[in-house]
């Protein structure tokens, strides 16, 4: 890494930045969103590059740079500096645009909250065999259903709700 000439940045939330970043920092922030066929994938934006919602495609349509979340946690170097040396993972849940036509669009709440739920179970089971300390994790959202979807599940897991202050 140091002094290395060769050396690309990753791209941002993939698999190879995510784990560069547990490498050379304290931990790393990641983004979650629940492709088509219900896969927790690494990406932030609401769309790909070629504009498309995530949240409306599988695994298999989406461009190569969006890479399911268990990738990440078959990674060996990654896994240990989380559980073994205190690195942390801060787990953002992106909730779908509201204009994809997914999780409720602009005003269906029980739809985002459904949505979550999805979110919150396939995350509880891809984290289930990793040994981690619950002040190495922090999940959260933006998204308001987060907080009641995590308890309509009786969800183990330690969530957050992101509220920013929007000024006048």
């Amino acid at each position: 890494m140091d002094g290395d000439d060769d050396w690309t940045r990753p791209r941002e939330n993939t698999v190879d930045a995510l784990v560069y970043g547990m490498q050379a920092c304290d931990g790393v922030e990641l983004d979650l969103r629940l492709s088509e066929d219900n896969r927790l994938i690494l990406h932030h934006d609401s769309k790909t590059e070629s504009g498309h919602y995530p949240e409306c495609m599988t695994l298999e349509e989406l461009p190569e740079y969006v890479e399911p979340f268990d990738d990440l946690l078959k990674n060996k170097d990654f896994i240990r500096r989380w559980t073994e040396e205190g690195a942390f993972t801060c787990i953002e849940l992106k909730a779908p645009h509201p204009s994809s036509g997914k999780a409720g669009g602009w005003f269906d709440s029980n739809a985002k909250e459904k949505h979550m739920i999805k979110m919150i179970n396939e995350l509880e089971y891809l984290l289930d065999p990793i040994e981690r300390s619950e002040s190495s994790t922090v999940i959260y959202s933006f998204e308001p259903k987060l907080i009641s979807a995590s308890k309509k599940i009786n969800s183990d897991l330690k969530f957050s709700r992101l509220r920013p202050h929007i000024r006048s």
